[in-house]
């Protein structure tokens, strides 16, 4: 058993209880999807350089209709939000957050999921208040595809 899979339990229960739902599962590559009003989250735990992490990914807004004045704003987020990360992807806007989770017990896991999806909701229809787009109800494609440097 890997480090990383001691955190699972700590991840189902608190996510059900957020959630409101009886039971939650990863899917096969160990990530757990769910809507948060309509932000579309992943979220999983990653071992790295022997460090465990915590991930969060979210598709904020779709197909912004001004994307060539879109860098700035998500310069300007990315200066003002500690620890979230904006940025565009193939056209969309994603936000994305790691902290370690070695140190963290239940409250502070419900506390940082809250505070995630709710800067993601905040965020995304900031945006598209600003340049359009589509705050998508689900995300259409898996935004962890990639990696990208957030």
């Amino acid at each position: 058993m890997s480090r990383s899979q001691a955190y699972e339990l700590l991840i189902r229960k608190n996510l059900c209880k957020l959630l409101e739902v009886k039971r939650i599962d990863p899917d096969e590559d160990g990530e757990y999807a769910f809507n948060a009003d309509r932000i579309h989250v992943r979220l999983r735990v990653k071992e790295d350089l022997g460090f465990i992490s915590l991930e969060f990914l979210a598709l904020l807004l779709q197909r912004p209709k001004y994307p060539g004045r879109v860098l700035r704003a998500l310069n300007d987020v990315n200066g003002s939000r500690v620890a979230l990360r904006v940025f565009k992807q193939q056209g969309d806007i994603a936000a994305a957050w790691v902290l370690p989770v070695e140190t963290m017990d239940a409250q502070q896991f419900r506390e940082a999921v809250e505070y995630f999806c709710a800067s993601a909701e905040d965020i995304g229809r900031h945006l598209q208040r600003r340049f359009g787009g589509r705050l998508p109800i689900s995300a259409g494609r898996d935004p962890m595809e990639e990696p990208v440097d957030a």
